[in-house]
């Protein structure tokens, strides 16, 4: 591979690697943005929670944070998944869990969902069109409706 088109794939995932962290602080989801080169970025603000979205080369990754400051759910879209150990942080292995102990259970390319540790984990698609969502039920914002973590 020549070099240019190596460094431009580094260029292109490296934001990837620098996500927030479920159970993370906003501070780091704000870095996030900051981080994220030639990316688009909103912000959404509700009345008990706000979303971070960060949209890179059809990539969208959505981080909710609480009103005190708690990515509590985090969810993805988009051609492939993004970095999970980072954006799942310290609930990476209880995700790899919970996928490892669902696969018996799984049908074809049905979506997956499950529990592991206090995390809870919706995940499908297809080549190229991959979501995903996870959160931690005990951190959600009272009347939370889940329907909105995609």
């Amino acid at each position: 591979m020549k070099p240019v088109a190596l460094l431009s794939l580094v260029m292109l995932f490296t934001p990837l690697l620098s996500q927030a962290s479920l159970g993370g602080v906003e501070s780091s989801v704000q870095q996030d943005q900051v981080d994220f080169h030639d990316s688009k970025t909103n912000f959404y603000r509700h009345p008990t929670y706000h979303i971070h979205e960060i949209t890179h080369d059809r990539l969208a990754i959505r981080e909710f944070v609480t009103l005190d400051g708690k990515v509590f759910a985090v969810a993805w879209k988009g051609p492939a998944h993004p970095d999970l150990s980072a954006i799942l942080g310290a609930h990476f292995q209880d995700y790899k869990t919970a996928m490892e102990q669902s696969r018996g259970q799984r049908r074809g390319r049905a979506p997956v969902s499950a529990h592991s540790n206090g995390l809870r984990i919706e995940v499908g698609g297809h080549i190229r069109s991959i979501y995903g969502r996870v959160w931690i039920p005990n951190l959600l914002p009272g009347g939370f409706d889940l329907s909105e973590i995609q």
